[in-house]
């Protein structure tokens, strides 16, 4: 299982606010889990792309997720603006971690943290491969904000 880290990582790549739909709640109606990993697919791709990177294509190869980790905070309902960052740890030769803070905008308050481990996969020889460098590079940004 993957470990969800207590402390986030003091620079952050990316951030990106979501506002919560009826359509996203569950039969409890507050946020369901299954909804909150699709927004975080969803953001995932966007910060790639903030990068200049399609992770569907990055020098032939395609991303994979190899595990999952999530620990919730709180409940969210519809209405609420939530606040996801983004960083990464565990870089290596083959994967990374991504890091996802998610917290509710008004009031601040904590949602989940999440740990998602990426790799990169070839599809035609059916094997991963080195993490690309334009993948590595990103760590060394920070976000302007």
């Amino acid at each position: 299982m993957t470990a969800v880290p207590d402390d986030y990582p003091e620079h952050i790549l990316y951030t990106e606010k979501i506002r919560i739909r009826s359509d996203d709640m569950n039969y409890r109606n507050h946020l369901g889990h299954d909804t909150l990993i699709v927004i975080l697919n969803s953001v995932r791709m966007r910060f790639f792309q903030s990068y200049g990177i399609d992770e569907a294509d990055v020098d032939g190869f395609g991303l994979i997720i190899t595990d999952l980790g999530v620990v919730y905070k709180s409940e969210v309902f519809v209405g609420d603006v939530l606040v996801i960052d983004v960083a990464m740890a565990d870089v290596a030769q083959k994967g990374c971690s991504l890091l996802f803070r998610v917290y509710k905008e008004n009031p601040s308050m904590p949602v989940a943290m999440v740990n998602v481990g990426i790799c990169f996969f070839d599809y035609r020889d059916r094997k991963t491969v080195p993490l690309p460098a334009r993948v590595k590079a990103i760590n060394l940004f920070r976000n302007p904000d």
